[in-house]
């Protein structure tokens, strides 16, 4: 919440926070964007720090307005922004349901950036996660390390899970793989993997509610 003289400084208007005071006396605030989650639609069009005034046509005074983006593909908003309003469509975007697909490769695990990590993150140079590296595997020996983003195999580009898997399954036994990283730091680097399918094979695990662990296995190299 933001206080109504905070939102004065931020520039809203003697008519706006009449409106407001009248529409709620009780309640004196409005509500200020504090991060907005990479991958959804909202990002790139709505910014840190922004103040929503309102969302389709009604002042947002309770936290419960928000609640409109659960029945609603687009929402219109009036924001504050560099002292001035600012009338904006965001689309709303649906929840993918968590993690529904998992790479193993050379003994790290691999997946689509999740929600939580989505919302801390300030940028995603991919669409491919590294989530842990198994003690003495490949990836373990070669540095490949649990936080970083994949962005190419051996000068593949790699943007999401399905790029990814299909690059790493050209990859022959017993041959050095380049993997091209970026930190959580947004730190570039270029690591080499020794691939050994005889331990370390490549696998999957997909999401499958027709299965009984509701999950489905595949081991193909």
């Amino acid at each position: 919440p933001l206080s109504l003289i905070a939102a004065r400084a931020g520039g809203l208007s003697d008519s706006r926070l009449e409106e407001i005071q009248h529409a709620n006396p009780d309640r004196n605030m409005l509500f200020i964007i504090q991060r907005i989650e990479l991958l959804s639609k909202a990002h790139g069009v709505l910014q840190d720090l922004d103040i929503i005034v309102s969302i389709n046509g009604k002042l947002m005074l309770h936290i419960d307005d928000l609640n409109v983006q659960y029945t609603h593909d687009a929402l219109d908003l009036v924001i504050l922004r560099n002292r001035s309003e600012m009338h904006l469509r965001v689309e709303t975007t649906a929840y993918d349901g968590g993690v529904n697909k998992l790479v193993f490769w050379s003994g790290a695990i691999f997946q689509a950036p999740y929600m939580a990590l989505r919302q801390q993150s300030s940028n995603a140079p991919s669409g491919v996660y590294c989530t842990d590296v198994a003690s003495g595997s490949p990836a373990d020996q070669y540095e490949l390390m649990a936080s970083y983003w994949i962005t190419h195999i051996n000068g593949v580009v790699t943007p999401d899970l399905a790029s990814f898997e299909q690059a790493v399954r050209q990859c022959p036994d017993r041959t050095y793989a380049r993997v091209r990283i970026v930190s959580f730091d947004l730190e570039p680097a270029v690591l080499t993997v020794k691939t050994c399918y005889h331990y370390w094979p490549t696998s999957t695990l997909t999401k499958d509610a027709s299965t009984e662990s509701g999950w489905r296995s595949s081991n193909e190299n």
